[in-house]
């Protein structure tokens, strides 16, 4: 918990590399988490002016609540902030605070953004291939690093051929790589490189139970939970999910309760 006597220092010091002032809950409020998730974690501060002056705000636990289902949902890895409530000469501060991702890079509405000094920095394929480099070293060290110098001498060579144009679009696994030579790319075909390890049934079935582990405790944590919401969290395609989800049901361990909209879970284990 942040005692107000430090968050009124932070608000004296006003906005850098970690801190942002916002007014009121807006988009804005998410890109700029975004950028603090793909760099080294930040806070916003809710209820307080671009020159630091603290206006005003009554803001209900439920809107709140709403802030952080709006932020999850729209941000892939999800964004889930800490809140943390304040209250300076009886006007409350709703900071919204996101640690650095080690899985990155995290988008916003299919764009991708980075904290640099006091402002957000839209990424360039450049900056986004790196983060993918140091992500995927970071998670799967030595597993994939092959994998990661060779998009990196992908990336080296495109750069010697002008005319060549090259984009990352990041899937399920792995990322597709597509190479278009001109201005018009409908007459150029595209590459697609995908790269994926191939693992024993025996590995396959470990992996499935303990996505199913997953899934159950996400329910248990959450009974109003939705499919679509569980993809996001264990990163693992609504298809997946389904099949996971069925096997459950029928082992008798979960329980739909009405429909997929409204309904909730039933644990039996």
């Amino acid at each position: 918990m942040i005692i107000s006597m430090n968050i009124d220092i932070i608000i004296k010091q006003g906005e850098g590399e970690s801190i942002e002032f916002k007014e009121s809950f807006s988009e804005k409020v998410i890109e700029t988490l975004v950028a603090f998730a793909n760099a080294r974690g930040g806070k916003v501060l809710i209820g307080v002016k671009d020159n630091g002056k603290i206006i005003w705000t009554t803001v209900w636990k439920e809107s709140i609540q709403q802030w952080v289902n709006e932020i999850k949902n729209k941000t892939i890895p999800g964004i889930v902030p800490e809140v943390i409530i304040e209250k300076i000469n009886w006007k409350s501060i709703i900071i919204l605070q996101t640690q650095q991702f080690p899985i990155k890079p995290v988008w916003f509405k299919g764009k991708y953004y980075k904290r640099v000094w006091n402002s957000n920095h839209e990424l360039s394929i450049d900056e986004i291939t790196n983060l993918y480099l140091q992500s995927l070293n970071y998670s799967v060290a030595g597993k994939i690093e092959r994998y990661g110098t060779w998009l990196k001498k992908i990336r080296d060579l495109v750069k010697t051929y002008p005319k060549v144009k090259f984009k990352i679009n990041s899937l399920q696994y792995h990322f597709v790589s597509h190479f278009y030579v001109g201005e018009d790319s409908s007459d150029v075909n595209n590459i697609n490189l995908k790269s994926s390890e191939k693992s024993s049934e025996k590995g396959s079935e470990k992996s499935s139970e303990k996505s199913s582990e997953k899934i159950l405790r996400l329910i248990k944590k959450d009974r109003n939970i939705s499919a679509k919401m569980i993809s996001k969290e264990i990163w693992i395609s609504s298809r997946a999910i389904e099949k996971h989800i069925k096997k459950l049901k029928e082992k008798w361990i979960i329980k739909r309760v009405g429909p997929d909209k409204g309904g909730y879970w039933e644990v039996w284990q």
